[in-house]
C-alpha cells in the first residue's frame, strides 16, 4: 500500500541525497528509486556512489551521480547547479551526509570541531540556502534533515556531535514554521543506533570504542521511514523504541535520566 501511493506520489520527483554513497543515503536512493523518482547522489566517495548508481539502474535509468564535499561550499554550488541543469527543478532535498566525534571533549582537537561543525551543520544549512530559492519559484518542496536521537538528548562522549544535530534539529523546526505558506515543507528525521558503519568511521578521542551501544534499527527501516515521512509530510519522526524512551524520560524525569545514562554509556 504504502509502495503504491509513494508511486503515484513520488514518481518522476527529482530527489537530492547527500552521502548517498553508503548507509543510509545509500537505502534511502534504493527506496525513492524503486518508486520512480529522479534521484541525485551526492558524497566525496565517487566510486562508491557508481557502485549504488550502478544498483540503482537495474530498476531505474533516471540516476546521476555529482560528487561533492558538504564542508566545501563552492562543491556544493556545483551540485545545485549540476541538478537544474539535469532536471530543471529539487522535488525533495535529503541532508543526510555527516560524521561522528566520540570521546573526552577536552581531548578532541579544536580543527576536529569545527570540521564537524561544517560537515553535520553548516553544509546542510548551506545546501538549504541554496535550494529553498529553487523550490520557492517552482511553488514547492521537501526538505529533509537527517538528524538523530542525540540532537534531541545530548549524551556523554559525544557532545559535540549532539551539537551539531542539535543545531539542525532547530533550524528544521525554525524554518518549517517560517517557509510554510510558500510551500516548502521541513521534515527532521531522529534515527538511533542504526546498522551502519557509522561507529567503525567515527573518530576517537581519548577512548578507542564506543560504549554503550544499542542493537539497533537497519539502514533500509530508516530509509522506508524517510520515503513514509515524505509521502505524508511528516514533522519529525522520532526512530527505535529506545530512542523514544529517552526523549520521553528526559523530558518527564531529566534527573532519573542522566543518572542512567550516566551509568550505561562511559568513556573509557
Amino acid at each position: 500500500m504504502l509502495l503504491n501511493r509513494a508511486r503515484g506520489k513520488l514518481n518522476g520527483k527529482v530527489v537530492v541525497i547527500t552521502g548517498a554513497s553508503s548507509g543510509i543515503g545509500k537505502e534511502t536512493a534504493i527506496a525513492f528509486a524503486r518508486v520512480g523518482s529522479k534521484l541525485v547522489l551526492s558524497a566525496r566517495n565517487f566510486e562508491n556512489l557508481n557502485a549504488v548508481a550502478e544498483e540503482i539502474k537495474k530498476f531505474n535509468e533516471n540516476v546521476i551521480v555529482i560528487p561533492a564535499d558538504v564542508s566545501d561550499f563552492k562543491s556544493l554550488d556545483a551540485l545545485v547547479e549540476r541538478t537544474l541543469n539535469s532536471y530543471g527543478r529539487v522535488d525533495v532535498l535529503i541532508n543526510n551526509a555527516g560524521f561522528g566525534i566520540y570521546g573526552w571533549y577536552h581531548q578532541t582537537p579544536f580543527e576536529e570541531i569545527e570540521k564537524i561543525v561544517r560537515v553535520n551543520f553548516l553544509g546542510s544549512a548551506y545546501l538549504i540556502h541554496k535550494i529553498l530559492p529553487v523550490m520557492i519559484n517552482q511553488g514547492g518542496g521537501v526538505i529533509v534533515n537527517i538528524s538523530s536521537v542525540v540532537g534531541k538528548r545530548g549524551i556523554p562522549g559525544m557532545g559535540i556531535y549532539s551539537a551539531t544535530k542539535f543545531a539542525l534539529t532547530g533550524l528544521t523546526e525554525a524554518l518549517r514554521v517560517e517557509y510554510k505558506k510558500l510551500g516548502v515543507h521541513f521534515i527532521a528525521i531522529h534515527p538511533g543506533t542504526t546498522d551502519t558503519k557509522f561507529f567503525e568511521n567515527a573518530r576517537y578521542y581519548g577512548t578507542s570504542r564506543m560504549q554503550g551501544r544499542f542493537m539497533i534499527m537497519s539502514a533500509e527501516k530508516v530509509a522506508r521511514e524517510v520515503l513514509k515521512a515524505v509521502l505524508k509530510r511528516k514533522r519529525e519522526v522520532v526512530l527505535t523504541f529506545p530512542g523514544k524512551i529517552a526523549i520521553f524520560m528526559n523530558k518527564f524525569f531529566p534527573s532519573f535520566f542522566e543518572y542512567a545514562v550516566g551509568k550505561v554509556i562511559k568513556i573509557t
